[in-house]
C-alpha cells in the first residue's frame, strides 16, 4: 500500500505540530526559569538593601556620604541627578568642602 499525497501532507502536519509543541515546552521552561531567577534577584536585592540601611544607620552614614563614596568608587553618570541634593545636604550638615 503506497502513501497518497494526502497521507504525506498529514504526516508533515503532524511533524510540524510535534516540533511546535517541543518549542512551546522549551519556551515555557525558559520563561519559568527566568521568572524564578528574577524573583531570587529581587529577594537578594531587598535583603541587601535592608543590610545597607541598617549599616548606614549603625555607622551614621548620610546619603551625601554614600553619594561621595559611590562617586569615588568610579560610577560616573549614576549620581549626576543626586549631586545637587547631596551638595545641599553637605552644606546643611556642615560637611561641605
Amino acid at each position: 500500500m503506497s502513501k497518497t499525497p494526502e497521507d504525506a501532507s498529514q504526516a508533515a502536519a503532524a511533524e510540524a505540530i510535534a516540533q511546535q509543541q517541543v518549542r512551546h515546552a522549551t519556551l515555557t521552561h525558559e520563561l519559568e526559569r527566568t521568572r524564578r531567577a528574577a524573583l531570587f534577584w529581587r529577594r537578594q536585592r531587598a535583603t541587601f538593601l535592608g543590610l545597607l540601611v541598617e549599616s548606614m544607620d549603625e555607622f551614621d552614614i548620610s546619603q551625601a556620604e554614600l553619594v561621595r563614596a559611590r562617586r569615588a568608587h568610579g560610577e560616573p553618570g549614576k549620581d549626576e541627578a543626586a549631586e545637587p541634593a547631596a551638595e545641599k545636604e553637605d552644606r546643611r550638615d556642615g560637611l561641605a568642602g
